[in-house]
């Protein structure tokens, strides 16, 4: 969060938010792209639990895992919309401390700038020790 919230706040971030930002992608357990394939309610919170078919994995690297699951919390996340619903398709960003999602973005005119940021700020964030 700490590390997202710098991203967020620095005025020399010329990347499209806090997904171009490498501490914040160093600091991030999760960051795939996919499918939502269900969206469950989790009792007596207000949170969801989404499972996507993950077609592109970030974090981890290389990703091996077809399927991720997430939390999507009662509070609105950085980009994201009020509910998702099956077949959307998303890019979220879940801190390595956590479970809940604090960014996604749907559909692919969302995801295309966010994509392109990741990208660019992968291979420095790969040398950044999260702290």
């Amino acid at each position: 969060a700490k590390a997202a919230d710098s991203a967020a706040e620095d005025p020399g971030n010329k990347s499209t938010g806090p997904l171009g930002s490498p501490a914040y992608l160093a600091c991030t357990g999760l960051l795939v792209e996919g499918t939502v394939t269900e969206v469950v309610p989790v009792p007596r919170t207000g949170e969801q639990r989404v499972t996507l078919d993950v077609t592109r994995s970030y974090r981890p690297a290389g990703g091996g895992e077809r399927t991720a699951a997430f939390v999507k919390g009662d509070e609105p996340a950085f980009g994201a919309p009020a509910r998702l619903r099956e077949g959307d398709h998303v890019l979220v960003a879940v801190p390595r401390a956590g479970t809940t999602a604090d960014f996604w973005f749907v559909g692919e005119e969302a995801i295309a700038p966010q994509r392109q940021a990741i990208e660019g700020a992968l291979p420095e964030a790969r040398t950044i020790v999260c702290e």
